[in-house]
């Protein structure tokens, strides 16, 4: 990783930023959602039925959404609630709406609104009619991510031509998108466009959706996913994940981000040796993925995805361009806390979570050398090690009590 780069930073944060702002018992069940987009208007038309599991044990009900949307009624088991919106802002172009907990009736609650393309201040996602891309940064939805992860079930209609990718099981009838999201999270992220162009790898696991790359870049990329995930295939047996959808923009913004098997990811005007780092680890989290990514314990996740991205281009690279991301992960972790100070603290910093998650791991490959290493990051994936007291009761079983303490140790600086 290129550590001052601000998309690297961004890319690898962001999924940690928003877990680290969320309450952990979950208050917001799921959305169901009806969305017509019309493109020539540069228009949303929404409308939100949210249900609480359970509503938060506070007199007020609190939802953040974008400054521009003309809301037209909030209402619960048909009924009009009265609301109350204040400029208080959680991304920086939204509006807070507050509502008495008592008007909302078997945990449900309706938002009816529309909101205007060209309201979206965000430069990253100003409106575009060939790469239109909402989520939590644009405020499209209702949200507030202190109510925890949520599922969601949506349908949009959008105009002729038009395709939609995002997160979660996406189908298609005679008039609109439907989209189903089971696995929790705290963003609905849309891309829209009529002249997407696809490649499928690994026989459609995974689809890298973009509009503009040439031809060598289009064939660097095909190859580079291919080879990404059949080393780690190779070494760490079958994903956990199934499908992911890859979706390249060359607009040079300094903002790219992952969410449960969807990637945004953001290029200049070729396709950079950082941006294949930066896939790796994404890459990587088709087998990282299992603990929770609200609490420290995260660095079984982003510590393990960062590593495997240096293990990959390692083998592709060979020992220089290795030794140059050690020493960069070096530089990074200086003066950082430890992994389990956050544990003490339950807290959450990125930089600790990935990089030093990252070059503990390093640590123990140079410890009881590479074979062995493989082996357990192995026997880590497919034992489904989901926090930190598994992990180091399988390094005591596979590896021994001293290297046990090793870990621990490490996990202590």
């Amino acid at each position: 990783m290129n550590y001052t780069d601000l998309k690297r930073r961004v890319v690898l944060s962001i999924f940690i930023l928003l877990s680290s702002l969320v309450v952990f018992s979950q208050s917001i069940k799921n959305y169901d959602g009806n969305i017509r987009v019309d493109i020539n208007e540069r228009k949303v038309q929404t409308d939100f039925e949210i249900t609480f599991n359970p509503l938060p044990r506070i007199d007020t009900i609190k939802l953040f959404i974008h400054q521009a949307a003309n809301i037209s009624n909030i209402s619960s088991n048909s009924n009009s609630i009265q609301y109350t919106v204040l400029k208080e802002q959680f991304i920086g172009e939204d509006k807070a709406i507050v509502i008495n907990r008592e008007e909302i009736v078997n945990d449900k609650l309706t938002i009816n609104y529309s909101y205007s393309l060209d309201s979206i201040q965000n430069k990253s996602f100003r409106f575009n009619k060939d790469w239109v891309e909402l989520n939590l940064y644009t405020a499209w939805f209702p949200f507030n991510i202190d109510y925890g992860n949520f599922e969601y079930a949506i349908n949009v209609e959008l105009p002729p031509k038009y395709e939609l990718i995002s997160s979660g099981v996406i189908s298609k009838n005679r008039t609109s998108w439907q989209v189903n999201q089971k696995m929790p999270f705290v963003d609905i992220p849309l891309i829209l466009s009529s002249h997407f162009k696809c490649i499928s790898v690994e026989k459609g696991k995974i689809k890298v959706y973009y509009l503009d790359l040439n031809s060598e870049d289009e064939e660097i990329i095909k190859n580079d996913v291919n080879a990404q995930y059949n080393f780690l295939n190779g070494i760490l047996g079958k994903s956990t994940t199934t499908n992911l959808i890859l979706a390249i923009n060359q607009f040079n913004r300094p903002i790219s981000y992952a969410r449960k098997g969807f990637i945004s990811l953001t290029i200049g005007n070729s396709f950079s040796i950082q941006n294949e780092k930066t896939l790796a680890h994404e890459i990587g989290h088709l087998w990282w993925n299992k603990a929770s990514a609200g609490s420290w314990e995260d660095w079984l996740n982003e510590g393990f995805a960062e590593y495997s991205s240096i293990l990959i281009l390692r083998k592709k690279y060979g020992e220089e361009n290795f030794d140059k991301n050690i020493r960069e992960l070096e530089n990074t972790i200086k003066d950082l806390p430890s992994i389990y100070q956050l544990k003490k603290e339950n807290t959450i910093n990125q930089n600790v979570i990935t990089y030093k998650g990252a070059y503990l791991l390093y640590e123990l490959e140079n410890k009881i050398g590479r074979k062995k290493f493989t082996d357990f990051l192995k026997t880590v994936h497919q034992k489904k090690i989901r926090d930190t007291s598994e992990l180091l009761m399988l390094v005591k079983n596979a590896l021994g009590i001293e290297t046990k303490n090793f870990v621990e140790t490490k996990l202590n600086e």
